[in-house]
């Protein structure tokens, strides 16, 4: 994870994350970059729908950032 939060920072790297699992993220250097999903729900938290609707969204955040690249 160092190098691309240092590419983030230094090279304008736009990072998505997805929280799997219960963690401690806010006290990890992710924290302060966008989350591509509601992270005070984890994906396992979920239901295989809510997963799945879960896993669209965060797939078109991803196109979406995608999109926006020089």
């Amino acid at each position: 994870m160092p190098p691309l939060l240092k590419a983030a920072e230094q090279e304008g790297l736009t990072i998505l994350w997805a929280c799997v699992s219960a963690c401690l993220y806010k006290e990890a250097e992710i924290e302060v970059y966008q989350a591509a999903h509601d992270v005070a729900k984890p994906l396992d938290s979920l239901t295989a729908a809510e997963q799945n609707a879960a896993l669209v969204g965060i797939c078109q955040k991803i196109k979406k950032a995608a999109a926006n690249l020089p």
